[in-house]
């Protein structure tokens, strides 16, 4: 009896532990998980089963993906055999397996266009039996969030940052013009001032001059002082020694007022300097200033130019935009890599960054209307050489457009665009027109700068 009880009790362990430990096996993978992008493509749902656990997997009879947590949205069997619940009000993909192998088993959803209505909670559902024969069911849970922009909020919010960058700019300038007026004004203190330096400067020297010119008369007057002591029999001894004071005295008053003079003249040198380095700190600053409104005019010009294409590649106008919720056709595509064109041939851009309808082949490099109506197509390119390129965008064998680059000793660009009515099936490509030379190993494009696009304007 209690030979039985153990074994009862050690089966009863065995069942609990795979019960409870076979949860961390199973998983729920969705990519993305969250997305808020204008032109959603598709959200991937997968059901995947580990079989790495030390509770192992006899067999797998059903596999499910549920909708919040009660509603099948698909139900994979044990023969493959994979049926669509109601789970969800729209259309969906799915393809699954289920294989002796555990890790190879799998169920995958794919939701298309995904909407606001997408999100909420996935489970995977796995009822299988143990190496025991038991039934059991796991589960594992999984959230998505699904937040479709409005095209409309973010235009309003690109017109609202072009409006903050033009009144920022407003004040720049004006600051810039009351510092203008207050170096004007320094400027002319300044001039004034060096000019009063000047007429004082002058009067100083003026009254030197007068000063000088007593001294001559007092040479004058001792000269004739002289002659009177020779006149009354003053000895020679005397007259030379007080013809010898006064002429030190000259001297001394002479080399005085040269000094003076030397000490004014440098004074003036001086001012005059201090003032022409005043005036060119003026001009450097009043330089500086100007340069940086020129920058803030080109930033503020590049910020409209980057906002004005965002707009554009987004639509015409934001009135065509209003009218309609999103494009059925669109493409964009560029280079990956700097590349070398030759006569005659196709364009082929290998990064395609949308291609909303699958109209663009990156392998071809061709355009293939998916159906009627009128198109609106550009072509952007820059090359950096000598050399000339010229290319067409081509339908039925007929240029739609043209446009040349190059022939300059630096970089150029230039682009072309285009409207036309096309049928579904019609096919648009650029095409290498003519050359500067048969090759030409310098012709090469900036495929940062390098672009072809287009989109349906209005179905017919």
């Amino acid at each position: 009896m209690d030979r039985l009880f153990l074994s009862y009790l050690s089966l009863l362990t065995i069942i609990l532990c795979c019960q409870i430990d076979f949860g961390g096996a199973l998983r729920v993978e969705i990519n993305p998980p969250q997305t808020n992008n204008i032109f959603p493509t598709e959200i991937h749902l997968s059901c995947r089963l580990d079989d790495d656990h030390h509770c192992q997997v006899k067999e797998i009879i059903v596999v499910e993906m549920i909708y919040q947590n009660v509603r099948p949205i698909a139900i994979l069997r044990q023969n493959s055999e994979l049926s669509i619940g109601k789970g969800l009000e729209r259309d969906f993909s799915a393809e699954g397996f289920i294989s002796k192998n555990v890790s190879e088993s799998y169920l995958h959803v794919t939701l298309t266009k995904p909407r606001k209505e997408d999100s909420g909670v996935y489970s995977c559902a796995v009822y299988h039996l143990n190496e025991m024969g038991i039934l059991n069911e796991m589960r594992a849970n999984a959230s998505l969030e699904v937040n479709n922009v409005d095209v409309t909020t973010v235009l309003q919010e690109m017109m609202e940052k072009i409006s903050r960058l033009e009144i920022d700019l407003s004040e720049e300038k004006n600051k810039s013009k009351v510092i203008e007026t207050m170096l004007k004004k320094r400027v002319a203190l300044l001039e004034a001032k060096v000019e009063e330096q000047e007429a004082e400067s002058m009067k100083n020297i003026h009254l030197m001059e007068e000063e000088l010119k007593e001294l001559k008369n007092d040479s004058t007057f001792m000269d004739s002082k002289l002659k009177h002591v020779t006149a009354h029999h003053v000895t020679k001894k005397q007259m030379m020694s007080e013809v010898g004071k006064i002429k030190s005295k000259i001297v001394e008053k002479e080399k005085e007022i040269m000094e003076r003079v030397s000490r004014l003249e440098k004074q003036l040198e001086n001012q005059i300097e201090h003032s022409l380095t005043t005036e060119n700190s003026i001009n450097n600053y009043m330089g500086s200033l100007e340069t940086k409104i020129i920058e803030h005019d080109k930033h503020f010009t590049n910020q409209t130019n980057t906002l004005q294409l965002q707009l554009k590649e987004q639509g015409i106008s934001l009135k065509q935009l209003n009218e309609t919720e999103s494009f059925s056709v669109a493409f964009s595509a560029g280079y990956t890599k700097t590349i070398k064109l030759f006569k005659g041939n196709a364009m082929i851009f290998d990064d395609v960054m949308t291609n909303v309808g699958q109209g663009y082949n990156k392998s071809s490099g061709i355009f293939t209307a998916p159906r009627a109506g009128f198109y609106y197509f550009q072509l952007s390119m820059t090359i950096r050489s000598v050399n000339w390129i010229d290319v067409e965008l081509r339908n039925k064998g007929k240029a739609l457009g043209r446009i040349v680059v190059g022939d300059r000793s630096w970089d150029d660009q230039s682009s072309t665009s285009v409207v036309t009515r096309l049928e579904a099936g019609e096919t648009v490509i650029p095409i290498v027109f003519s050359i500067g030379s048969t090759y030409a190993p310098n012709s090469l494009l900036l495929h940062s700068y390098t672009t072809f696009s287009g989109y349906l304007l209005k179905e017919v």
